[in-house]
């Protein structure tokens, strides 16, 4: 699907993640079809940020499901395959300030919406997703916010003649089919709830990148989506967690590696 999220890393992040893939894999070639394990990007991970190992090592498990929720997006991602190069390459683009960046954009034609712009909370419901469920399944409107930035099919404008985007309602009917839901069921999935014991690794993970103190009482048993939310305001983590591990690039943008 060319919605523009591979293209969103510059050309030197680009080169860095495929020296690093190649590094990992051993395969210099850096066919599409390479594959290489989430645990083997944790391990990575931890080689390149020691003062965070333990902490990383103990969430490696919710680490993995959102590195496959992410490779996926906006369809559900196999709970236990490795990922491609492409597919890594994309989880890394949504876990860093680049896909923040990227969906954020929005535009109109007419006052009617071509490209939405995704909230904070959307992305929240959607790791939360990830880290309640395996396989986290999209809604609707992760698949419309996807879809959206699809440069085809394009329409041609009837007074003008010039090319332009779908109309955002008009792309509603071909996320409903690809999701498979009810006409107008538009909102979150169910997603369940997140374990006290993940809520813990990920609550010191995140306070561990922080260089802050875990926030208590939030986790006496297992918390819903609202619970989650919460925290995450109240810890500041509006941005998938990659971002806080990933190295700083001269210019200022996040790295998985």
């Amino acid at each position: 699907m060319d919605d523009g999220i591979a293209e969103r890393l510059s050309n030197e992040e680009l080169a860095h993640f495929n020296h690093t893939v190649s590094s990992l894999t051993g395969d210099l070639t850096q066919l599409p079809d390479t594959s290489i394990s989430p645990e083997t990007v944790i391990s990575h991970l931890v080689e390149c940020h020691p003062q965070h190992a333990k902490a990383i090592n103990s969430s490696s498990s919710l680490l993995a499901r959102l590195l496959r929720a992410h490779a996926a997006f906006p369809f559900p991602a196999n709970s236990s395959e490795s990922l491609t190069q492409p597919a890594l390459l994309r989880a890394v683009v949504l876990l860093t300030a680049n896909g923040e960046k990227l969906f954020k954009a929005a535009a109109w034609i007419g006052g009617e919406i071509t490209i939405r712009g995704r909230t904070p909370e959307q992305r929240l419901d959607f790791i939360f997703a990830a880290l309640a469920s395996s396989p986290a399944i999209p809604s609707v409107n992760d698949l419309l916010d996807v879809l959206c930035r699809v440069p085809y099919p394009r329409t041609r404008d009837r007074k003008t003649g010039d090319l332009s985007r779908e109309l955002l309602v008009d792309l509603i009917p071909l996320a409903e089919r690809l999701h498979g839901t009810e006409k107008n069921h538009q909102g979150p999935v169910e997603t369940g709830h997140v374990s006290a014991t993940d809520y813990d690794q990920l609550a010191h993970l995140v306070a561990s990148l922080h260089s802050a103190s875990v926030v208590e009482g939030l986790a006496q048993a297992d918390i819903d989506i609202d619970a989650f939310k919460k925290w995450a305001v109240k810890v500041g983590f509006h941005c998938p967690l990659i971002l806080y591990v990933g190295n700083r690039s001269a210019d200022g943008q996040s790295r998985l590696t």
